[in-house]
């Protein structure tokens, strides 16, 4: 050609083109999803109202966060002792599996720039599941969030930020930030 570029040959496809990889992105995504795997655990020893939101879940109950298609996720389980442990990646099937449709819509929950239920509106995540326990789920994330995060930051996400005393959030946010270093994924 004139202008120096080269055009297929008649009747080939061009040639294929693949968009950039998000790397830090999806780094940022597996180092989120792991925290809030281990906080989701962590927080279920520390916090009354947690384990009252998650008590239906029988034992041995598995849920997982994962991005579509084949992101970082995090899954936790149920043991038979009542206690909520963080798997890592975890199983392939678990009871109740929140997937994010995409990179981006995961970001917007793991960045709090919106809430899971803004997030779930706009068709982000897909679910597979159990509906009940799904939504006990979404609401434990909530708490979750109330705990590790500071008001401002949970004001912007959550439609009601729960009301706890000060200094038992604050003691419990604190046994949270101190436990979450030790608190890596356990053996199924």
């Amino acid at each position: 050609m004139e202008d120096g570029t080269r055009r297929p040959a008649a009747g080939l496809p061009p040639p294929a083109l693949t968009p950039p990889g998000r790397p830090l992105a999806k780094a940022y995504a597996a180092l989120a999803l792991g925290l809030v795997g281990r906080a989701f655990a962590v927080a279920h020893r520390v916090d009354p109202g947690l384990r009252r939101e998650l008590a239906d879940l029988p034992p041995g109950f598995s849920f997982a966060l994962a991005v579509h298609p084949k992101g970082p996720r995090a899954a936790l389980r149920m043991g038979a002792d009542g206690r909520l442990r963080y798997l890592g990646r975890g199983p392939e099937s678990p009871d109740v599996l929140m997937r994010f449709q995409n990179l981006s819509a995961a970001l917007a929950v793991l960045t709090f720039s919106a809430s899971a239920f803004e997030v779930y509106a706009r068709n982000g995540p897909a679910v597979s599941g159990d509906l009940p326990s799904t939504m006990a789920i979404i609401r434990a994330l909530g708490l979750v969030e109330s705990l590790i995060l500071p008001r401002f930051v949970v004001a912007r996400v959550l439609k009601r930020v729960p009301s706890a005393p000060f200094a038992r959030k604050h003691a419990e946010r604190a046994l949270i930030y101190l436990a979450l270093p030790f608190a890596g994924p356990t053996k199924e």
